[in-house]
């Protein structure tokens, strides 16, 4: 098998003819098994990744700013948000870039200095987020609300907990969640800014820079691996992964992967199969000598990266009939 890089999931087959060339022709499409809850996640300074909520493996999508971000929050309808220094910013979660939609504004709550390292929507799309005065003598962090259409904040009120909380998390209930690094897992008052430890006993047990509700109803936190949270005790476990020093992540649906189309052509050395390939996507050629039960799919080589460009695999056979299809994965 040669592969040529100059030329949900989903599949598709196409036969051998006795053709120069042939179109593909789709016999059967279907997904893979893809995993309900999908992680997107920033990482310091501004790389985006998505994240294998079992496994905490990540892969890395993009860059989000040129200028670094220290938190993410996903809106009840969808839209990812985050903060680069005095801009809140939208992040595509197909390619994570950010666009600047309008600088924030917290002066007109007392505050000159904005430093927000954690940020969270409610169910009813209230924006929430921790902004700390580091230049003041005595800095502490501070709950604002944030108008996402005009960047205007609206001081809420202070924790009552000097600096570090890193990470932000509302339940479906409207409870709002919060990770204090001395701490531990707080919950924040939505009317008064004030933070509760959820088990005085014990402090912050892991290294957490933020945190997120899975569409389940679990809490997870990341900085350098991926955790679960108890609720009742705060306690953090570990799931694993090797992780970036990552500072926002949310639950995301499944992205649609767009179904290759595969030209196939008979050639002196065998079977060549090419398919237009996308960036941020895997791919893997599968083969069968019929469409009988007994007949499984089989790998063709090894997987290989999107690059944006036409690849195409020769595979060297000479079987009467030879059917194809090209397994995609989004990472």
């Amino acid at each position: 098998m040669a592969l040529d890089t100059t030329a949900g999931n989903r599949e598709a087959c196409a036969t051998r003819m006795n053709k120069p060339a042939l179109t593909l022709v789709v016999l059967a499409a279907f997904s893979r098994p893809i995993l309900a809850e999908q992680i997107f996640a920033v990482g310091w300074p501004s790389q985006a990744y998505s994240i294998d909520s079992v496994t905490g493996v990540a892969h890395g999508i993009g860059t989000v700013s040129p200028i670094a971000v220290n938190d993410l929050a996903r809106s009840p309808a969808g839209v990812l948000y985050t903060i680069n220094s005095t801009n809140l910013l939208t992040v595509d979660p197909v390619t994570g870039a950010g666009t600047v939609l309008t600088p924030i504004n917290l002066h007109s709550s007392g505050n000159s200095y904005i430093s927000v390292p954690a940020m969270a929507f409610s169910p009813a799309g209230v924006l929430y987020l921790i902004n700390r005065d580091e230049n003041s003598p005595f800095p502490s962090d501070r709950l604002y609300t944030l108008d996402v259409n005009t960047g205007q904040g609206q001081l809420v009120g202070f924790t009552g907990l000097t600096p570090h909380m890193q990470g932000l998390a509302c339940a479906s209930s409207g409870t709002l969640y919060g990770w204090h690094t001395e701490v531990g897992l707080v919950t924040i008052n939505t009317s008064t800014g004030a933070a509760t430890d959820v088990n005085p006993a014990v402090g912050a047990t892991a290294n957490l820079q933020c945190l997120g509700f899975s569409p389940n109803g679990n809490l997870y936190g990341a900085q350098m691996a991926l955790y679960v949270l108890n609720l009742n005790d705060g306690l953090p476990s570990l799931i694993g992964g090797t992780l970036a020093d990552i500072r926002g992540l949310a639950f995301i649906p499944p992205i649609p992967v767009a179904r290759p189309e595969l030209t196939v052509f008979t050639t002196p050395t065998g079977i060549r199969v090419c398919t237009l390939t996308q960036s941020n996507q895997t791919y893997q050629l599968e083969f069968r000598t019929g469409l009988e039960s007994t007949n499984a799919w089989a790998s063709l080589g090894p997987t290989f990266p999107g690059t944006g460009a036409e690849i195409c695999v020769t595979n060297p056979v000479s079987a009467k009939h030879q059917f194809y299809r090209m397994a995609v994965t989004r990472p």
